[in-house]
């Protein structure tokens, strides 16, 4: 059995390399005799950092000649075409894992990049799962585009409630399941490899209480704009006075992590946590792990956080799958809807919304609720995770109910 992962993004975006390296330990569970591909638009920096462990392929969906793979007309051998099909010549079955870009939130163009995978592959006669992803949701014009798409699929798994409504409601007879994000089963690095980046950056893991906090390019740009502020600056210096409040008033260490880093500066979250940074005052104890490091580290470093601030939703599953309550700082639905589904959607506050004096508000709250808060992840993350686990256990009824004979 062949299988070709698809959304690769794994270096630049630490979230989509976690749904994808829970998926490759899923899959290595359930279907040890499987061979596993990643296609990534970005395959030159992947292969770079994940080439000695995991093959990876061009997807040449951000391209025009992506956009063309949709478009051309197929003639009998296309399949076969390795050059123009990179990956799906030998594919058995197709899963896509591209996250929460199935929606109009980032606008069509979006929605149509990451599409293209899973129309080619049905174009192609390959059967495809979309597998624990946000989707939604859709303006009027494109609900007969993604119908037929979600229809023609082998397989469509949400990884939440609102997700899975959202798909019922467009495109109802959808082969239709509820699971969970796959980045609940990625595993953190091992402790000697965690201990190690602290020690590079100074963060206590003796005990001192430690709050994770992860900023967003995208969310601070929405932030400004939303505020009146007068540019990335002063967001920063706000963010840095939250950040130095944290430290003083509750005695805790403070420790900044980057999630994303590119493609570009649009969502290189390295800009405004070096800005954060720089603007805080109580830089002994508020520290900044500016380290491009593999995913897995980051998430056994997220993993030994008291409680965590987030403002990238993966940042945020890193710290739940732990059992460290969480902040979750979102201006889109996908934030809130995972944590509802966990009993803690009160912990989400929209920044567009509400400013600094309720962001404040709400950490104290969550700081005072800190124990009872990690006593319910602790009950309901391993109900998460067997969510997530099976995923791939539809993933392989499919492979089974699809083999040729």
């Amino acid at each position: 059995m062949n299988i070709l992962l698809t959304g690769g993004f794994l270096w630049y975006n630490k979230g989509t390399a976690a749904m994808q390296f829970g998926a490759l330990q899923a899959l290595r569970t359930l279907m040890p005799e499987a061979s596993v591909r990643i296609l990534s638009a970005f395959w030159e920096v992947d292969r770079e950092h994940y080439g000695h462990e995991l093959e990876i392929l061009p997807d040449y969906r951000r391209t025009v000649r992506g956009v063309w793979q949709l478009f051309r007309p197929l003639t009998a051998g296309a399949r076969a075409d390795e050059e123009k099909f990179p990956g799906y010549t030998s594919a058995d079955l197709v899963i896509d894992l591209n996250g929460d870009c199935l929606t109009n939130v980032f606008g069509p163009h979006v929605l149509l990049s990451f599409s293209i995978p899973i129309i080619t592959a049905q174009r192609l006669a390959i059967p495809v799962v979309i597998c624990g992803q946000h989707i939604g949701p859709f303006s009027w014009y494109q609900a007969p585009f993604v119908r037929r798409m979600f229809e023609k699929c082998d397989s469509v798994i949400t990884r939440d409630q609102l997700s899975y409504d959202c798909v019922k409601r467009v495109a109802p007879h959808t082969r239709l399941h509820l699971g969970a994000d796959c980045a609940f089963l990625m595993e953190p690095a091992p402790a000697a490899d965690v201990h190690a980046l602290a020690e590079r950056h100074r963060v206590p893991l003796d005990g001192t209480r430690l709050v994770g906090v992860s900023w967003c390019q995208q969310t601070a740009r929405r932030f400004v704009r939303a505020h009146g502020l007068s540019g990335m600056d002063e967001f920063a210096k706000q963010a840095a006075e939250f950040m130095d409040w944290i430290a003083r008033g509750y005695g805790a260490g403070v420790m900044m992590i980057h999630h994303c880093i590119g493609p570009g500066d649009y969502m290189d979250d390295r800009i405004i946590s070096k800005k954060v940074h720089a603007h805080c005052q109580e830089r002994e104890r508020v520290l900044y792990v500016n380290e491009d490091v593999d995913t897995r580290v980051l998430k056994g470093l997220i993993g030994r956080c008291h409680l965590f601030v987030g403002s990238r939703m993966h940042s945020n599953i890193g710290a739940l799958s732990q059992n460290v309550p969480c902040l979750g700082l979102a201006y889109t639905r996908k934030f809130l809807a995972i944590m509802q589904d966990m009993g803690v959607g009160r912990w989400v506050i929209d920044p567009l919304k509400h400013g600094w004096p309720d962001i404040r508000r709400r950490f104290s709250a969550l700081w005072r609720e800190r124990d009872s808060t990690a006593d319910h992840l602790r009950a309901r993350v391993p109900g998460v995770k067997a969510r997530a686990l099976h995923n791939f256990e539809i993933v392989r009824e499919v492979a089974q109910s699809t083999r040729p004979q």
